[in-house]
Formats: structure tokens, sequence, C-alpha cells
């Protein structure tokens, strides 16, 4: 063992280095601070050090101690919004709330600020790209200010799209995603231009139809390239139509309920034809009440439907009529009889979008469903209005609220731990729409349309 002259330890003085003798045979192998010995005098190192090369003993952890960090007096110094911390005998930085160290040097210490830096807003590395930072969440930017209020928006690629209606003008224009190069594909048009969606060729849109008699509701689409005249897909249909998906063969409408007299109500219905206009369009689902969203996602379509209703029925099979609930049809068809999951006694879906793993709804409260399970839950965050327009991915879930028009909302997919994210609009917001990297807002202000671009 050590033969150690005397040592004198101050009380709480527990950071002092103390000078110490050497090993019998003066080696001391591991400077490990009094392991055993081995023959001839060679330390062993059995023990955590606490000694340094120098054969100084520390009476403090070197591992840890930021005053004796891997050597007696090495001091781990403070730097800018950081404070020093000895990690395994070497120093290095934490850094104070809401800053970081995004250029990974030491010395500059935590040199970004997350609250405010707008190319690292909120984490490092995380661009506003133009758009402001604030409380490490990236503000709206607006791309483009157009005459009119806006029915329907579309995201594709590099590609915004957005129809209007200036009464008694109608018309559908193509953008950039940062607002450039602005371009009419349909003007002209009779009524008011719906639902939009896109595919690699196309736009499509829906109109509703003028009055009972004209039954004149449609679904049309136009060339991207603004190279072409609209063109109609089905027509001579007699009730409002809404939204428009397309999944590379079909275009699939969805169809609201409507009064035609006192004592006769038409239920709503979801349709598709064929987008190559080879054949007529064909029901895919009949529903007791107004088909107001769905979600095409392989095999189903899963569709919301005012009157407290949600159904899924395959859509390469024939119709099935339901009521008010949650449904499940399986993917080789349930006909009329789909499963009931839920029947939520006062609540109505307005809107859905679907991550790989659940369908999120939209209406008095947003609403989980687990497709491979059919399992339904209550999705819960802190607060609640009214959730409208709603879109998710493989982390969020973000939101506009009826009661808060003017706030985009979002939280984790497994709910809120706190309060929601929060981003403040400049009109009021009823379509939300996410791409990869950005979310795209569309809010009316008078009669002018304001589209904007959040980073994300």
């Amino acid at each position: 063992m050590r033969r150690l002259g005397a040592v004198l330890v101050a009380a709480g003085a527990a950071s002092a280095c103390l000078s110490s003798a050497e090993l019998s045979g003066g080696v001391d192998g591991a400077r490990d601070g009094g392991a055993a010995e081995t023959g001839g005098g060679v330390d062993a190192g059995g023990t955590v050090p606490t000694d340094d090369a120098s054969g100084a003993t520390c009476a403090a952890d070197l591992q840890s101690d930021i005053g004796n960090c891997g050597a007696c007096g090495r001091v781990c110094p403070n730097r800018v919004n950081a404070y020093g911390v000895c990690n395994g005998g070497a120093c290095e930085i934490a850094c104070n709330t809401a800053f970081a160290d995004c250029d990974g040097k030491a010395e500059t210490g935590c040199e970004v600020s997350l609250d405010n830096d707008t190319n690292h807003c909120g984490a490092c590395g995380r661009s506003c790209a133009g758009g402001a930072c604030r409380g490490g969440v990236c503000q709206p930017r607006t791309i483009a200010t157009l005459q009119g209020s806006f029915s329907g928006l579309a995201v594709d690629g590099d590609d915004l799209y957005v129809s209007l209606y200036t009464n008694p003008t109608y018309s559908i224009v193509r953008m950039s995603t940062e607002g450039a190069g602005i371009r009419d594909l349909a003007t002209g048009l009779t009524r008011s231009p719906g639902s939009l969606a896109v595919d690699a060729t196309h736009v499509y849109f829906t109109r509703t139809y003028t009055s009972v008699a004209a039954s004149d509701g449609a679904v049309f689409r136009v060339p991207r390239s603004g190279n072409g005249e609209a063109t109609s897909l089905a027509t001579g249909e007699l009730l409002n139509v809404g939204k428009v998906r397309v999944d590379g063969r079909y275009a699939y409408y969805a169809i609201a309920s409507r009064r035609v007299s006192a004592q006769e109500v038409v239920p709503g219905k979801l349709r598709r034809v064929p987008i190559d206009g080879s054949d007529e369009a064909s029901d895919v689902m009949d529903v007791a009440h107004s088909t107001t969203d769905f979600v095409l996602d392989g095999p189903n379509v899963y569709a919301t439907c005012a009157g407290d209703s949600i159904a899924a029925t395959p859509p390469a099979t024939g119709s099935s009529v339901v009521g008010r609930g949650v449904f499940r049809c399986a993917a080789a068809g349930c006909g009329a009889t789909p499963t009931k999951l839920l029947t939520p006694e006062s609540l109505y879906f307005y809107n859905a979008t679907a991550n790989a793993s659940s369908i999120f709804l939209a209406g008095g409260v947003i609403g989980k469903l687990a497709k491979a399970s059919g399992e339904y839950a209550f999705f819960s965050p802190l607060r609640f209005g009214n959730p409208s327009a709603i879109a998710a991915d493989e982390a969020r879930v973000y939101w506009l609220d009826g009661y808060d028009l003017y706030t985009v909302f979002s939280c984790p997919i497994t709910g809120c731990a706190g309060a929601p994210d929060e981003i403040l609009l400049p009109g009021y917001g009823s379509t939300l729409i996410l791409t990869k990297d950005a979310i795209y807002v569309a809010s009316s202000v008078s009669s002018t349309s304001i589209i904007q671009r959040i980073a994300r």
C-alpha cells in the first residue's frame, strides 16, 4: 500500500489537491490514490484515481469535480450563456435554459438563443425560412395576398394552388410555394370552385350546385401547366359537392345531405369517378348524414360524417349506409354492417387527416382512431374550443380552432403534456396543409385571402 507522509485536509476544502509520497518502488501505475500493490512496488490500479500524473493526490473525484477535472487544479470554466461541467475527467459546457451550442465550439459557449434565432428556432438548425422566431416557434410568413375569398388550398412539390371567388368571378390560381409566379389556371367559372386536389398532371376541383332544379354540382379537372381548359369528370349532382381527393385512378368526392322538402332529406354520399373519364361516377358509400371529409388510406376510405358518425368502407366495394357513431370496415368489405366502435352522443367530426398509424378527427373535440386495431380514443390537449382543420405527421398534430380563429395549435401525437404551442395568424384561418418542411395556412381578411407559410 501507499507510504504517505503527513497530510492535512482543511475542513470544507474537499476539492483541494494535496501532495503525496511516491509509491514504494517509485511507480504509480494507475494513479488511483491507494490501491494494493503487486510485486516490485507496481500499483495494480484497483480503484478510481484521485491523484494525477505528478503523484499529487486530490481529495476529490477527478472524473466529475469542476475544480479538479482530470487533474488537480484544472478548472472547467463558465462560458457565454453556459456553465462548466466535468464529465469523465474532461471539461464540457452545459447551456443555460433556451440557449444552445450550435457551432460545436465550447470556447464560444452557448451562442444561440433558441427563443428568437431565425436560423435555430427551438433547436439547432431549424430555420424559419424568412419568418420570425418567437418563443422557439417559427411564425407565419405571408407569401401571397390575393383578391377574393379562398375556398380551397392544395400544395404539391414546389407549387401551391388556391381556388378563389370574388362574385361574380371565380378562378383557380397556381404559384410557387414561396408565392412567386402567380398564374390563372381556370377563369370565367360560373360557380365558386371548392375543394382542390392535385396529382402529377392535373388540379381537381369541385363545384357546388346552383339550385335543386339545376342539379349541377360537379367535379372538374384542369392541367397543372395551365395550358388547357377545365373539363368535367362528374356532373348533375343534386347535392352540394364538398371535398375531393385523388389516388392515381379515381377522384373521390363527398356530397352533403340536403333537405329538399319539409318531409324529405336526401342523404349524403361518397362517390368516385375515374380520372381518365372512362366511366361514370359511382357510389362508394351512402351515409345517413352529410359526408364532410374523408381520408384515402390504401384499400380503405375513412369518411367523417356530420351527425356524429364516421364510417370506413373499402373503395372497391359497393355502398353501405351508416348512421351515427364511429364505424370500421374490414379491408375485404362489410356491406351495410360496419363495426360500430363508439357512439359519441354529442360530437360530430368535420375534418380528418392521417399519419402512418392513426386517423385524426376534428369536430367538437379531436379523436384518434388506430388503423390496425380500430381502437378509438379522445385526443387530450389541455384546452379545447372547437377544433376544425387538422393535419398530422408522425410526431405532432396541428389544428385550427373555431373558437380561436386566429391561432394554429400544435401538440405531440400522444397529447399535450402542457399547453399546446400556439402560432398567431393575421386573419381567420380555415384551411391547414402540412408538408415535409412547412405548414401552409389560408386566412381571410374582409375580401382578401392571405396565404402564409410556417417553417417546421
